[in-house]
């Protein structure tokens, strides 16, 4: 009899440690699934200084133009965003989506500029191929100028795909990711590493190393750090939030701007259909 009790005691240790052992092994897919509706909600602060040095010249139109040459500089933004992916076809998977609602309120030197718009008449058009996305329309623009603002728009909401067949908790994968406000645009690496899974649930740190753009005149680098919720079942990121700190410089023939900055941005992804 306590044989028995003995061999049934190792073989629930045994099931318990299979099962431990199969839930912390996942298929990740760091995309979108393809004929699905998404709402998003992205948001991102910004707060820095600027000192700008220059010439006599470059100075005192700088001082006529009623800015200091050492200003506070503070940003935020935030979007409803609505998407939707079709049917992957020969690899390329097309995605359309609209900015429902626009926030955007810039704060330099107590000089403000604050929006509040819809952009769902102007739908954006692009797919995800080879890992990569690209935008490849934007519809009912009726001038350039229209064009180029919607362009120039935050789209930290969209990464290149990754696909990861089986990933362990204390394993790590990197992503390369564009990040922007409305001073400078940059690429980061995030490196993601798997921390714990709770009802179907992946939990991911996130670390972030600021990558200087060489082919720009503005060069920067920084940190930061977040964490990732990851949907097992759908297989999309449902929300990520992040916060940084950088320092940015430009130099000019004649003048020199240097920034540092810290922000802060959340997305929160919504399965609809």
């Amino acid at each position: 009899m306590n044989k028995l009790f003995t061999i049934i005691f190792y073989l629930t240790i045994g099931i318990t440690l299979c099962f431990s052992q199969q839930t912390e092994i996942i298929n990740f897919s760091y995309s979108l699934p393809e004929s699905s509706l998404f709402k998003m909600k992205f948001k991102i602060d910004n707060n820095g200084t600027m000192k700008i040095r220059g010439t006599e010249a470059e100075m005192a139109a700088i001082k006529k133009a009623g800015y200091n040459k050492d200003r506070k500089v503070q940003y935020s933004m935030s979007a409803t965003i609505s998407m939707k992916t079709e049917k992957k076809i020969n690899g390329s998977l097309p995605f359309q989506f609209t900015f429902d609602q626009l926030e955007q309120n810039i704060n330099s030197d107590g000089k403000k500029n604050n929006q509040s718009l819809s952009l769902s008449d102007f739908p954006i058009a692009g797919e995800f191929k080879n890992g990569q996305y690209t935008i490849t329309s934007i519809l009912n623009v009726g001038n350039a100028q229209q064009e180029a603002f919607i362009k120039s728009l935050p789209k930290n909401f969209i990464s290149n795909e990754t696909f990861i067949p089986q990933i362990k908790i204390g394993e790590q994968f990197t992503i390369k990711k564009e990040i922007s406000t409305n001073e400078y645009k940059s690429a980061a690496q995030y490196i993601y590493t798997l921390k714990s899974i709770e009802n179907s649930i992946a939990i991911f740190d996130i670390k972030i190393n600021i990558i200087s753009n060489t082919n720009s005149k503005i060069k920067i680098s920084g940190q930061g750090n977040g964490i990732m919720r990851y949907n097992i079942d759908k297989k999309y990121a449902i929300s990520e939030s992040t916060s940084f700190v950088y320092t940015g410089t430009q130099q000019e023939k004649s003048y020199n701007i240097t920034g540092q900055s810290a922000a802060e941005s959340s997305l929160d992804i919504e399965l609809l259909e």
